[in-house]
């Protein structure tokens, strides 16, 4: 059974911004990947009755507000964020003693506080109710 959050996963994976596993050294792979998105999505978007899509649609100004979310969940990073491969870090961070081990505390903080900002990005909200196609069947009140 697919979920309001399945079809925004699907959005944001569709708009190869860098979400759902796309590889920066592998074209063919994140071209087959981003057609598996844009076909999720395609179904998906037929099965809510809704489109993602700011020509046409009922409500743009909803539309832009959707997008501008997807762009904030994206943009979301830790000071890890960058890192392939982060082993000499947390070996010197290991060797400086008390200050690594702040170092360490604060940045699972920040990764967890990120976890969670993440969620509620994803996570609809009972508060409000707000359909970016005006179809008053699905409601999105976050992505």
């Amino acid at each position: 059974m697919y979920s309001r959050r399945d079809l925004v996963q699907a959005y944001l994976g569709a708009q190869n911004w860098g979400y759902g596993g796309y590889y920066t050294e592998s074209p063919t792979f994140n071209a087959a990947l981003e057609e598996y998105y844009v076909q999720l999505l395609d179904g998906l978007q037929k099965l809510f009755g809704l489109q993602f899509d700011m020509v046409g649609s009922p409500n743009p100004a909803l539309m832009m507000l959707f997008r501008s979310t997807a762009e904030s969940l994206l943009a979301l990073r830790t000071p890890w964020s960058g890192f392939l491969e982060s082993g000499l870090l947390v070996r010197k961070l290991e060797e400086a003693g008390e200050h690594g081990v702040r170092v360490t505390e604060a940045g699972e903080k920040i990764d967890a506080l990120i976890a969670e900002a993440r969620e509620a990005h994803l996570t609809p909200s009972r508060a409000r109710s707000i359909t970016p196609s005006g179809n008053s069947d699905v409601m999105y009140e976050s992505l």
